[in-house]
């Protein structure tokens, strides 16, 4: 009898992950031969305060309001390889100066300016290394600069745009685990690393808007994510997320509005996401979501050293909230 136990749970066991996943589920990977077209609108908005300690202190505060257009394209090379690409266009990403404060006195306020655009490519490939009592997928997405980073500026009397590209390469790869226990619930969880290469900016001044160039050099990220979803009823799951990304160290070099040159540390920080979606499937083969997506609100310190003086800096980030919609499609 005992024996007999031990052999129907193993089996069972066995079943939960060679249980179908459909389209939608947290470890889904699609077959040979076929296309899948993820597109999503992303709606966010949020403030940026920047204080720099030094004996012209400066307390400038900023807000964005963005709408972007995120497209993915995937081909199943085989039924445990695909690849394709990533691109968004940013149809509205407006920046808002709404307090500018130097050395106590209240200046004018900078007029709107955008950041507009498409991005720059990613090249994306997933590799399932294991189908077995774990699904264990390895992953990779190279974004490949193809054009200066372009910050925009304002004064209060005129402003020039920028775009929406990063300005560098930059690559992301990993591993993500995840399993389907019983017949509704599954989770997955990854850890990645994200390395932006070295590059350079162009960028304007906010009071005279003449065209600078910064240099950045490279940076190494950490991204640990988790996720669970449950399905309620055959066509309807909602899924939950939460990731922390640990920023490393930045470091620039620029010239200011009075020509010095000035070298820039922005210390390692974390930022943490937090993430729920709904999930309907019309067909097997068409899917569509709607998620909210909540950045918690966090600083980022650093120093600015220029001409033997280092003044203190200090980012302050509002919490952002991110609403999703989108389809996902297979053929």
């Amino acid at each position: 009898m005992k024996k007999l136990i031990i052999v129907s749970l193993t089996l069972a066991a066995g079943n939960l992950c060679a249980q179908e996943l459909r389209l939608g589920d947290l470890n889904f990977f699609q077959k040979d031969k076929s296309i899948r077209v993820i597109s999503e609108l992303a709606f966010s908005n949020g403030e940026t305060e920047f204080n720099l300690k030094s004996t012209s202190p400066t307390e400038r505060k900023d807000e964005f309001d963005r709408i972007v257009w995120q497209n993915q394209v995937l081909y199943g090379i085989q039924d445990r390889f695909n690849a394709g690409v990533f691109l968004s266009y940013a149809l509205k990403n407006q920046i808002e100066n709404l307090d500018n404060v130097v050395s106590g006195s209240v200046q004018s306020l900078r007029r709107d300016f955008d950041e507009t655009g498409v991005s720059d490519p990613t090249f994306i490939a997933n590799y399932r290394l294991s189908g077995q009592e774990v699904y264990l997928d390895g992953f990779g997405e190279l974004t490949v600069s193809i054009g200066d980073r372009e910050q925009g500026g304002a004064d209060f009397n005129r402003s020039e745009d920028g775009n929406f590209k990063q300005g560098h390469h930059s690559l992301l790869a990993g591993l993500a685990a995840g399993q389907k226990i019983m017949k509704n619930f599954e989770w997955r969880a990854s850890l990645a690393f994200d390395y932006h290469a070295a590059g350079k900016f162009n960028y304007r001044e906010t009071t005279t808007l003449n065209n600078k160039t910064a240099d950045t050099d490279g940076g190494l990220d950490w991204i640990l994510n988790g996720q669970g979803q449950y399905r309620f009823l055959k066509n309807f799951a909602v899924a939950g997320e939460l990731e922390l990304r640990r920023v490393g160290e930045r470091e620039l070099n620029y010239t200011g509005q009075t020509g010095i040159s000035n070298d820039e540390t922005q210390d390692a920080h974390n930022i943490i996401g937090l993430g729920i979606t709904g999930k309907w499937n019309i067909t097997d083969s068409v899917l569509v979501n709607a998620g909210l997506r909540r950045t918690f609100a966090y600083e980022k310190d650093g120093q600015i050293e220029a001409v033997g003086t280092v003044a203190n800096t200090t980012y302050e980030y509002s919490a952002v909230n991110e609403f999703r919609i989108g389809a996902d499609l297979l053929f």
